[in-house]
């Protein structure tokens, strides 16, 4: 297992957070696209982002996975049970990061010429130390392969 820190550069803020999860060591995983960092929070000499998203990639066993994490500062503390009211096949409520949070789990198709049948995984969570709300997708072909994205994501650390 290795420890993953997740920042991102903003010409005018410097670097700030996103999260840190432990990841086995067979997985490779690079950021995607653009990473965004709009507004930070300083917490306990870190700088964490409060408004931003970033895109992971994940190669494990010659699969693909797919992660996004996006983190928003809400006016008022995240619904649970607004949240789980979305469909899904498998929903739940977890622990991340030592923060109550929920998952949703449903199948969806992506692509617009060759459609894809892929696996969606949605965790939420608000963390008060940093008054942030994080929301993590993750998709893949391979419900397993979600899963195991999903405990790793669940090693978390939010502050």
């Amino acid at each position: 297992m290795r420890t993953v820190i997740l920042e991102g550069d903003n010409i005018l803020l410097g670097r700030s957070r996103f999260l840190s999860f432990n990841a086995p060591d067979d997985w490779r995983i690079f950021p995607l696209g653009v990473i965004d960092v709009e507004a930070y929070k300083v917490v306990e000499g870190v700088n964490w982002v409060i408004s931003g998203y970033i895109t992971l990639g994940a190669i494990v066993e010659g699969s693909e996975v797919l992660i996004r994490i996006k983190i928003s500062n809400p006016y008022k503390k995240l619904d649970l049970n607004n949240f789980l009211k979305r469909r899904g096949r498998r929903k739940g409520i977890i622990e991340i990061g030592g923060h109550r949070g929920a998952y949703i789990l449903k199948s969806t198709r992506k692509g617009l010429l060759k459609s894809r049948k892929l696996t969606e995984l949605t965790i939420c969570f608000y963390c008060d130390k940093t008054r942030r709300k994080i929301e993590i997708i993750i998709e893949a072909e391979r419900e397993e392969d979600v899963l195991k994205a999903m405990d790793m994501m669940l090693t978390a650390s939010c502050h």
